[in-house]
């Protein structure tokens, strides 16, 4: 979540800005990997203390404080775990400045007379946080119209999100798109799995995702704290509740699990990798064939011409002699399903080679990503939200079975453990990807040629 400091400093005059730019822009301070975090909203980046120095020349404004130093922070990691009143509760002992608090300072906004005691502390809160966490001007976007004001009737309302106007890449963007949707999923996760942490604890990264098959209710995590370090484990919360009287605990440890999604992501990587190389050389047999498709298209399309011509006749038979009126419907329905067969496949012949770019580029974004998570080493709440969606747990005589319901087209799998350790991996499919259509291409001498899947 990003957080206002204001530097203070006495002059701020025309030598102090430029020095003050170029601590800014250390290398050190904006290389984050292989990339250089440093931008310019409405000005040039390199150049923006001379841009500024014309622009108040311009403006006659060269008297004076020249600039206010301003930082931003946002720190990924510090929040990890943590929930909104949680994180409320730390800026409130960093003494960091809530928005109004900071808007008193500059703009000497003060806060209504209706609120009063508490309130006039300027102090953090849950909601206030998820507001900022949910605010997309720290992704770069405007968005206008979001409410409305009636002053003749005296009305306000929220529009909805098909009324309001949204400008895209507005601002020069402080958060990557992948962290803010990471953030959104996690928040919509919490709030439909009803996650909750305990007293000065943070959240567990398998809370609401665990269910047990033979009892339906969820489960409970609990901490073990040993000489080693800390160990995690989930329980069926109706032996938590009530006792194994009426059933049984389905003990599994964080640990396991987290074997179980990095093993399974290492399997869905190695199939988008050979997926990636097979549409590779599925490309380069297209492209020769091109124009061959260009004369399957004129064949389509002369084929449709003639089928038109058909129907037209059809109807005007079936005005004139109603009684086979049925029959002349079958025949129509069957000219129009051909017809509807036809420009599909002179759609998907025009579109080859971009649909197949395009599922490669998915299929290249896809791999990044997993290789993101995987680079991390353990798996963050948020990876682990965006990747499954319900891991069931049964256990039967003695051996638990985990069948885990992921939300990407990955391999399904059920692995069985037996007294810790796994007896039986069953792979049930090689993954849920809708394969491309296998084409016939007819070239000049008529010769069928037949593209296999890529997938």
């Amino acid at each position: 979540m990003a957080t206002f400091t204001a530097i203070k400093n006495r002059g701020g005059s025309r030598g102090a800005l430029g020095g003050v730019l170029r601590y800014v822009q250390q290398k050190e301070k904006t290389t984050w990997g292989e990339q250089r975090l440093v931008s310019g909203w409405n000005c040039t980046a390199l150049s923006a203390c001379t841009e500024m120095q014309l622009t108040k020349e311009r403006f006659c404004k060269t008297d004076g404080r020249q600039y206010y130093h301003f930082v931003q922070s946002f720190g990924v990691q510090d929040t990890s775990g943590h929930g909104l009143k949680s994180i409320a509760r730390m800026l409130n002992e960093q003494g960091r400045k809530t928005p109004a608090l900071t808007q008193l300072g500059l703009l000497r906004k003060r806060l209504p007379n209706t609120q009063t005691g508490i309130l006039k502390k300027y102090l953090w809160d849950g909601r206030m946080v998820s507001r900022i966490l949910q605010d997309e001007s720290y992704i770069g976007t405007l968005i206008c119209h979001k409410s409305e004001r009636n002053k003749i009737n005296k009305t306000f309302r929220f529009t909805e999100p098909e009324e309001q106007f949204r400008h895209e890449n507005f601002f020069p963007p402080i958060l990557s798109r992948e962290i803010w949707e990471q953030v959104k999923v996690l928040l919509a996760e919490r709030k439909e799995r009803n996650v909750r942490a305990g007293t000065n604890q943070n959240i567990l990264r398998y809370g609401g995702l665990l269910r047990c098959e033979d009892c339906g209710r969820t489960f409970v995590g609990k901490r073990i704290h040993l000489k080693r370090g800390e160990r995690v484990e989930y329980h069926c919360d109706t032996y938590h509740r009530y006792g194994k009287e009426y059933c049984s605990s389905h003990t599994v440890e964080e640990r396991v699990l987290d074997q179980l999604i990095t093993k399974e992501l290492l399997r869905t990587k190695q199939m988008y990798e050979a997926n990636f190389q097979a549409m590779e050389g599925l490309i380069d047999q297209w492209r020769p064939r091109a124009s061959a498709a260009a004369g399957q298209i004129k064949k389509q399309q002369e084929r449709i011409a003639l089928l038109e011509e058909e129907l037209e006749a059809i109807l005007m038979e079936r005005i004139h002699d109603k009684a086979n009126a049925e029959r002349y419907d079958r025949m129509i329905q069957k000219r129009e399903t051909e017809i509807a067969a036809a420009r599909k496949q002179i759609e998907e012949l025009q579109n080859m080679e971009a649909t197949l770019r395009e599922r490669q580029n998915m299929l290249k974004k896809d791999i990044r990503m997993m290789d993101d998570i995987l680079k991390e080493g353990t798996l963050s709440e948020a990876n682990l939200r965006m990747l499954v969606d319900k891991i069931y747990v049964h256990e039967e005589e003695g051996r638990l079975s985990l069948d885990i319901h992921l939300k990407a087209p990955f391999r399904d799998h059920l692995d069985i453990y037996e007294n810790g350790r796994r007896t039986e991996c069953l792979v049930l499919q090689d993954g849920d990807f809708e394969p491309l259509k296998t084409m016939e291409v007819e070239e000049e001498n008529h010769a069928g040629v037949d593209l296999y899947q890529a997938v």
